[in-house]
Formats: C-alpha cells, structure tokens, sequence
C-alpha cells in the first residue's frame, strides 16, 4: 500500500520552519488519523506558530534596533559636523591671533623705524644746514661771487618722506606703479621724475601693463612738453618726465587736485647731483600748495653701482626680507648721501681741472 507524506512548510522573515513528516497508509486515511497522531500534529503545529511569534516579536526588535541604529548615526553625524565647525572656528580664531600677532610686530617694528628715523632727522638737519651752505660755498666760489639762502615766499606744507629702497630694479618699477595706481585712485596728480630717456620708456611699458594712462616726456619737443608739464597738476594726471623735459615750466594744481592733496613727485632714482634731486622736489608744493616726494632706489641703481660702498651695499641688502619688498634699514640715509657726495666730488674735480 502506498504511502503519503505530508509536511507543513511555514516561511516567516530569512528563516523556514517546516512540519516534521509523518507516514500514512491509505487504511489509516479511511480510517481517520488516530488521537495520538492528532495531538502530535497539534503540538508540532503549536510549536511552529510559537516559534513564528518569536520570530515576529524578534523581527519588531530588529527593526526597534535598526530605527536606533539610524538615530545614532544621525546624532553622530550631528556632532561630526559640531566638532568641525567648531574646529573650523579654532582655525580661524588662530589665524586671527597669527594676524594680530604680525600686525603687532610690524607696528612695534613701523614705530621703532619711525623713532629711530625721527632721531637721524635730528641728528642730520644741523649737518644737511651745513652741507647746503658748504654747496653754496662751492658754487659761489667756483663762479667767484657771494652767495646766500633765500627763504621762500611762503611757507612749505610739502611731506617729503623718506626713500622708499629695493633689492633690484624690478622690484622699484613694480612699487612705483603700485604707488600711483594709490595715487590714481583718488585722484592725485602724479609727476615721475626719471634720470634717463631709458628708464622712462621701461617705466612707460610698465604703466602700460598695468592700465595706468599716462604721457611721457622725453625733453625731445621743449615747446610741446612744456605744455603738457604745465598740465601735470590737473585732477587724476599721470606724467613721466626726464629730470630735463620741461623745466622752468609752472606746475598749477586745479582746486580737485589740491583737495586730493596736490602734485605727488616720484623719483626714480638719486641723482649724482643733490640739486637735481631738490629741483625735482620742488615741482610739488609750491607756494604754500599741498604736495608730496619720494624716492624709490635699488641697490641696482647707477649710482650705488658706481659710486656706493660696496661693504655697506652688502648690509643693506642681508636686511631685505623678501626680493620684492622694500628694505628697512638706518643705512639707507647715509649711504645714499656718501654715494651723492662721491660723485658730486668727481664732478668738481672735473669742473676745476677744466678751469685750471
């Protein structure tokens, strides 16, 4: 007689119970299934659905536990991004405290420059008095006549500050067009004093580059130049002028330019003469009007390569910090004016050997 069998499969989740089998005649089938096997089949079935609520209540934790995985996560993710705000907020307060930190440094620095500055002033203004009258000495006694100082007709209210010096030639070019694009941008007419028809067409093309609009005089067309010169006071103008090009010529400031403190005077380079550095001076400021001068150098310059001390030279380009900026130094004074001096010494003993 054949026999069946019959097996009850319940699926719940990742994992499948399933009823034990149990073997059946076909008599047994007619017969019905006896108590005994009943009760067996009610057990197994009562066990599989107890496993089966296990199993949902286990499956409900899971999910619990995974709804608190999320939120975990969720919190750390929070308190990630805290912790790198907060960090992030560290690193700007340090920058901040770094910044502070220089700006102190270089103003404790400015100010110690600035006193030590303040006291050559004093201890030079008694020997520049008596160096102009030695000048007007010289002079006098090189043309045979009496000479005096005369005061000006009205007081000076020109700010002539100190050379401005670089390492090379570059980095002044570069300063100076940083300097008049300041000027430029409030409107301060500007005047660049060059010793050369060279350094004027390389200043030119650096003016160029940088968007500077500007005229150059070359001391080529006197008539046309002295025009233009005479105009290098209006509001915004920007001139680049041989120590030659234009002299004699007035500078009048419109009303614009003297509110944006009238003509600034730039020289680019120290002449071999101080009274060719001193009539470029004077072109600002004149008769009581608001004006400034300054004068940028590297050690590169003509004059400091012919006439400056070479051991000195080498002091004051160890104290430059970087090659494009400008170089602090007390040096910087006397050794511009034993440089001048030198030369203006060649020059005498040239003049007087061709009197003689």
């Amino acid at each position: 007689m054949k026999a069946f069998k019959k097996a009850t499969v319940l699926a719940a989740g990742a994992a499948a119970f399933v009823i034990p089998a149990t073997s059946v005649s076909a008599a047994e089938l007619e017969q019905g299934v006896p108590e005994t096997s009943q009760e067996e089949v009610l057990r197994q079935e009562e066990t599989v659905y107890g496993q089966a609520g296990t199993l949902e209540e286990a499956e409900k934790e899971l999910e619990g536990a995974s709804e608190a995985l999320d939120q975990a996560e969720e919190e750390l993710d929070q308190a990630q991004e805290s912790y790198d705000e907060a960090d992030q907020a560290a690193e700007e307060a340090g920058q901040v405290l770094e910044d502070a930190k220089e700006e102190e440094s270089a103003a404790v620095q400015e100010a110690q420059d600035s006193f030590e500055n303040a006291v050559a002033d004093a201890e030079q203004e008694a020997a520049d008095l008596e160096a102009a009258d030695l000048e007007a000495a010289v002079e006098g006694s090189e043309q045979d006549m009496d000479t005096d100082r005369i005061p000006t007709n009205r007081p000076v209210l020109r700010n002539d500050r100190e050379d401005v010096m670089f390492v090379s030639r570059e980095a002044k070019f570069r300063a100076i067009v940083k300097e008049v694009k300041r000027a430029q941008a409030k409107g301060q007419p500007v005047l660049i004093g060059t010793g050369s028809v060279e350094d004027s067409e390389i200043l030119s093309e650096y003016f160029r580059r940088g968007r500077i609009p500007h005229s150059v005089l070359n001391a080529k067309r006197h008539a046309y130049e002295a025009r233009i010169v005479a105009q290098a006071g209006r509001y915004g103008a920007v001139t680049i002028a041989t120590n030659m090009a234009g002299r004699g010529t007035d500078i009048k400031l419109d009303r614009k330019a003297k509110a944006a403190g009238g003509l600034k005077v730039i020289g680019t380079g120290r002449a071999e003469s101080r009274r060719i550095d001193d009539q470029l001076i004077g072109r600002a400021g004149r008769q009581g009007d608001p004006g400034e001068s300054v004068f940028f150098l590297s050690l590169e310059d003509p004059l400091f390569k012919q006439y400056g001390a070479e051991k000195e030279a080498a002091a004051i380009r160890a104290q430059a910090r970087a090659p494009y900026r400008k170089i602090r130094s007390r040096r910087i004074r006397s050794f511009v004016k034993k440089a001048q001096k030198k030369a203006e010494g060649v020059r005498y003993m040239e003049r007087k050997s061709v009197r003689e």
